[in-house]
C-alpha cells in the first residue's frame, strides 16, 4: 500500500483532502449522466397504456388493409432524363403514369372474374352463348313491345284530350292548308292531262297534214311524169307520121 492510500485511512475519510495536498486529483466515476427510475415498480404508467393500445390498434388497421389488398405496391424507379445546355446540366424526372395505379377490387368481383376465366368445354360455352343471344332477343322484344304501347297510349290520350283554342286553330289550319294542297295538286293534274292532250292531239294534226301533203305532191308527180310520157308519144307519133310521110 502506497503513502497516501496508508494515511488517508488514518485520517479517517480525509483521503481526498491529503491527497489533494500531495498534488494528486481523483474524482468520481460518472455511472449516467442522467437519473432513471423503474416507473414500473408502482404499476405501468397511463401513458403507456395509451401508447401500448395504440400501436395495438394500428397495427391492426395495418393487417386489414394488407388483407383487402390484392397487390402489393412495388416502388417504381423514377425515370430520370438528363438534359444537357450550353449553360448548365439539368436532370429532369419524368413523372409517373397515374393509370398504372393497382385497382383493389372486392370478392364479389373477383369471384365473377375468376368463375369467367375457367376452361369450360366448348359445348358449355355454345349453350350460354345461345341463351345470351335468345335472353337479348327477349329483351329487345320486350322492350319493342312496351315501346309501342306506350306510343299507342300517348297518341289515344291525345286524341281523347281536349283542345286549348290555340290547338283547334292550328289544327283547322292545317286541315285546310292540307285540303289547298289536295285541291292545288288535283287542279295541277288536270291542267297537265289537258296539256297533254292538247300536245297529242297537235301532233296527230301535224303527222296528219304532213301524210296529206305527201300523198299530194304524190299525186303531183305521178300526173307531171304521165303529161310527159304523153307529149313524149305525141312526139314519137309526129316524128312517125313525118318519116311516113317522106317515105310515100
Amino acid at each position: 500500500m502506497s503513502p497516501v492510500s496508508t494515511s488517508a485511512s488514518f485520517n479517517g475519510g480525509s483521503g481526498p483532502l491529503t491527497a489533494r495536498r500531495n498534488g494528486t486529483n481523483y474524482r468520481y466515476r460518472t455511472v449516467n449522466a442522467q437519473s432513471e427510475v423503474d416507473e414500473t415498480l408502482f404499476g405501468a404508467p397511463h401513458r403507456l397504456e395509451t401508447a401500448a393500445q395504440m400501436r395495438a390498434e394500428r397495427q391492426q388497421n395495418d393487417n386489414k388493409q394488407n388483407e383487402n389488398t390484392t397487390k402489393q405496391t412495388v416502388p417504381v424507379k423514377k425515370e430520370i432524363v438528363r438534359h444537357i445546355t450550353k449553360d448548365l446540366i439539368r436532370d429532369i424526372v419524368v413523372p409517373e403514369d397515374k393509370t398504372s395505379s393497382s385497382v383493389i377490387i372486392d370478392n364479389a368481383t373477383y369471384e365473377r372474374l375468376a368463375h369467367a376465366a375457367r376452361n369450360r368445354p366448348k359445348d358449355v360455352r355454345e349453350n350460354e352463348f345461345r341463351e345470351s343471344i335468345r335472353l337479348r332477343d327477349s329483351i329487345d322484344t320486350e322492350l319493342d313491345r312496351r315501346k309501342k304501347a306506350i306510343q299507342g297510349y300517348d297518341q289515344q290520350r291525345r286524341k281523347n284530350a281536349p283542345l286549348d283554342d290555340i290547338e283547334q286553330e292550328a289544327k283547322e289550319e292545317a286541315e285546310y292548308m292540307l285540303k289547298r294542297a289536295n285541291d292545288l295538286r288535283q287542279e295541277q293534274e288536270d291542267e297537265v292531262k289537258h296539256l297533254n292532250e292538247l300536245i297529242l292531239n297537235a301532233k296527230c294534226h301535224a303527222i296528219r297534214d304532213a301524210q296529206v301533203l305527201e300523198k299530194r305532191q304524190i299525186k303531183k308527180e305521178m300526173t307531171d311524169e304521165a303529161q310527159r310520157l304523153d307529149m313524149m308519144m305525141e312526139i314519137e307519133r309526129l316524128n312517125a307520121l313525118k318519116i311516113q310521110e317522106e317515105i310515100e
